[in-house]
């Protein structure tokens, strides 16, 4: 998860970021203490981070730290409510979360909404595009309404408040660091068939995955024969495949993607 920053201002001003799914007016604006900011990145990852993923992307189309809701101009009183009682439909249940707490993962969820500005040296975003492509990189990551779901979706990756560092390593060295959300799991169901993903939801009965092919997939634990975290993510090293400069021309491609930029 990124750490918030600036937690040295005694308030900071927060606004949610309107996303693509719905063309609504965002909600008032809210004052949030820097303490505050900070307790709700910790409940987060208590509360929301099992089902929704450490950077909120787990659960598409829905993008908690990017302020891609359902709805984008739920309030925080709404916002609050659907943590503690649960969504309507019942696809997100009620949990035991505090009102007090639930308002302080709302503080983070955004001040995660803001973002910040990825500073990158001189590159082609064109040509990071071209290069994106033709490394079959679309296969697995989505960027705005292309790719799969099988890795990350990349949209709007310079708000993620990574250096340029951390973003090469990750292309470079992809195993050297793998988020929680993003290790890979095998299962292989007592009919003997294996599957491997990324885990989203487990309990006492049932747990969901995310394959590698992007499809969703939920198995009973009775089901379940054999199930075991794969030391190896997914993400293939591109080190002496690509140039250190076609790879800051991929991170500039999507930084543009964010940015609308042409």
């Amino acid at each position: 998860m990124t750490p918030w920053r600036g937690a040295g201002a005694a308030f900071v001003l927060f606004l949610l970021v309107s996303g693509p799914l719905v063309a609504q007016e965002r909600p008032e604006v809210e004052l949030y203490s820097a303490e505050e900011v900070s307790a709700g990145a910790e409940l987060y990852q208590t509360y929301c981070a099992l089902c929704h993923g450490a950077r909120g992307d787990a659960l598409p189309p829905l993008d908690l730290l990017r302020g891609k809701f359902l709805r984008q101009n739920m309030s925080d009183e709404r916002l609050t409510e659907v943590m503690i009682k649960g969504s309507e439909g019942g696809a997100m249940p009620p949990s035991n979360v505090s009102d007090a707490d639930a308002e302080k993962i709302v503080a983070f969820l955004r001040s995660e909404a803001l973002g910040g500005t990825l500073t990158l040296p001189a590159g082609d975003a064109q040509g990071g595009k071209a290069l994106f492509a033709g490394n079959d990189c679309f296969t697995c990551h989505r960027v705005q309404d292309q790719g799969s779901y099988a890795g990350p979706d990349l949209t709007d990756l310079g708000t993620r408040g990574r250096t340029m560092d951390e973003l090469k390593r990750s292309m470079l060295e992809p195993d050297a660091e793998i988020a929680p959300e993003n290790r890979v799991i095998q299962l292989v169901t007592r009919e003997a068939e294996t599957v491997r993903g990324t885990l989203l939801n487990q309990d006492a009965f049932s747990l969901q995955l995310r394959d590698t092919n992007g499809q969703l997939r939920s198995y009973q634990r009775a089901d379940v024969g054999e199930l075991s975290f794969v030391e190896k993510g997914l993400m293939p090293s591109y080190r002496g495949k690509l140039s250190e400069q076609e790879v800051i021309d991929i991170i500039h491609y999507l930084v543009a993607e964010q940015e609308g930029q042409p």
